[in-house]
């Protein structure tokens, strides 16, 4: 209707924001955030793919725009967590270097509203325990990094294209993130990385998570992490 009915910065943003253009209008131009939601939730309607989780309930929230991209993701893990999503998907990265803003914004996440971090191990064969990228190595408990596997369960390495991060401390799970299918702007894609496992892995908690709505975010980690083959 045009007002900020609730007051909390953003006009009609019934579906979520854009962070970086002040708007509750959180159109994807580029087609990766589509991909990501799509392999969580895409609907079981016969057309396309089906997410993990067709039934779930899904917040855009894109932070990527002119400048100010730290502020642009503490403001976005911080508005998501006050509208009520538990479990925040993030296939994104701000490099090698810790930032205190988004740091913060996940532990206000964590601490005030019990939230699971989700998040992408990153795209270089390198151990996360050691170096690698952040969000990834944050060290907070919410902090739930999800590794790409191929259909064997191998990490996948394609020199020069896609690689995925590991870490025996850094990194919680290895999920599918080779050539899936999901959709992109008007057209479905194959979609690689270890963006694409972090939704995989996202999409999971969010089934656990419907058929046991009281767990904490702590608790649902922890159910994730005793599912997978040790292998």
């Amino acid at each position: 209707n045009g007002i900020d009915d609730d007051g909390n910065g953003y006009i009609d943003d019934v579906h979520g924001i854009n962070v970086a253009a002040s708007t509750g209008n959180p159109y994807d131009s580029v087609g990766h955030g589509t991909a990501v939601a799509g392999l969580i939730a895409a609907a079981a309607n016969d057309v396309g793919a089906v997410g993990v989780a067709p039934d779930a309930r899904i917040m855009a929230v894109r932070i990527f725009g002119a400048g100010g991209f730290s502020s642009h993701a503490a403001d976005g893990i911080v508005y998501a967590a006050q509208m009520g999503a538990q479990i925040l998907v993030n296939s994104w990265t701000h490099g090698r270097t810790p930032r205190n803003i988004v740091s913060d914004a996940i532990t206000h996440a964590e601490e005030q509203f019990d939230t699971l971090f989700v998040t992408s191990a990153g795209n270089a064969p390198e151990d996360n325990d050691v170096a690698g990228i952040y969000p990834a190595r944050y060290t907070h408990a919410s902090v739930f990094a999800v590794a790409a596997c191929g259909r064997h369960d191998e990490l996948i390495y394609l020199p020069g294209v896609w690689a995925s991060a590991w870490g025996t401390e850094r990194v919680a799970l290895c999920a599918p993130g080779d050539q899936l299918w999901a959709p992109s702007l008007g057209e479905y894609t194959l979609f690689s990385g270890t963006s694409a496992a972090a939704p995989v892995a996202a999409g999971v908690a969010a089934l656990v998570l419907s058929n046991h709505p009281d767990v904490s975010a702590m608790e649902l980690a922890d159910v994730l992490r005793a599912s997978v083959d040790p292998n």
